[in-house]
């Protein structure tokens, strides 16, 4: 009885893999884009060439720009947020991760089931 819920609390934080995985694709796919353009891709799938789920289809991928008005120029904030489908949607410490680039600056970033800094147990370090 006691074994069953730590052996899937472990099990949810192995499939956090997967989004940090993608997300640091997304991250290396940007660089490379910014190389040789003035701005960041908007899009995954048309620019980036890439997909918006995970490898193992556990999160959903997007991208958005940053500052206000939102844009590309200056960075961009890539999201992983759980597939509905997937068993990753019970994982109540990160619903949401996400890298944040702006100006050269890359952070790591995290929101629990309430929206709450979760970066700390969801970035290893």
């Amino acid at each position: 009885m006691i074994a069953l819920p730590a052996f899937q609390k472990q099990m949810t934080k192995g499939r956090r893999a997967d989004a940090i995985s993608a997300l640091s694709v997304i991250l290396q796919a940007q660089e490379r884009w910014r190389s040789n353009r003035v701005a960041y891709a908007s899009d995954l799938d048309t620019e980036l060439i890439l997909s918006t789920q995970s490898e193992h289809k556990h999160y959903n991928l997007s991208l958005s720009g940053i500052r206000n008005p939102a844009s590309f120029n200056f960075g961009f904030i890539a999201k992983a947020v759980p597939d509905s489908l997937s068993l990753q949607t019970g994982d109540d410490e990160c619903k949401e991760m996400s890298i944040r680039v702006d100006g050269g600056k890359i952070i790591y970033e995290a929101k629990d089931h309430a929206n709450q800094d979760s970066s700390a147990q969801c970035w290893p370090r």
